[in-house]
C-alpha cells in the first residue's frame, strides 16, 4: 500500500495469461492526461509481457564444472596414457 501519494493507476483485470489474475500500471505523470489511449496501451503492453521465467536449478552452474573437470582429468589420464605406450614401444625397440 502505498499512502500520501498521488497517482494514476491502469488496472488490467484478465491478462492472458494463466499465471497473474491482474496487472497494476502506474502512469508517469506527464502522460496522465491521455484517458483512453493509456488503457489500449496498458492493454496491449500486458499482452506482450510473457509468462514468468522458468527459474533454472542452483546445482547446474556446479554440474557444469563437474563435467568440465572430468573432461579435463580424462584428457590428462589419456595423455599419460599415450606417454606411457609409447615409451613401452620404443623400450621394445
Amino acid at each position: 500500500m502505498i499512502k500520501g501519494v498521488n497517482r494514476t493507476i491502469i488496472e488490467v483485470p484478465n491478462p492472458a495469461s494463466r499465471y497473474f489474475e491482474r496487472a497494476l500500471l502506474f502512469v508517469r505523470p506527464d502522460w496522465e492526461a491521455a484517458g483512453g489511449r493509456l488503457k489500449s496501451e496498458a492493454e496491449r503492453f500486458v499482452a506482450t509481457v510473457g509468462s514468468p521465467p522458468r527459474p533454472r536449478p542452483a546445482h547446474a552452474k556446479e554440474r557444469r564444472r563437474q563435467r568440465a573437470f572430468a573432461l579435463l582429468a580424462l584428457g590428462f589420464a589419456l595423455g599419460v596414457l599415450c606417454g606411457a605406450a609409447a615409451g613401452w614401444l620404443l623400450a621394445r625397440l
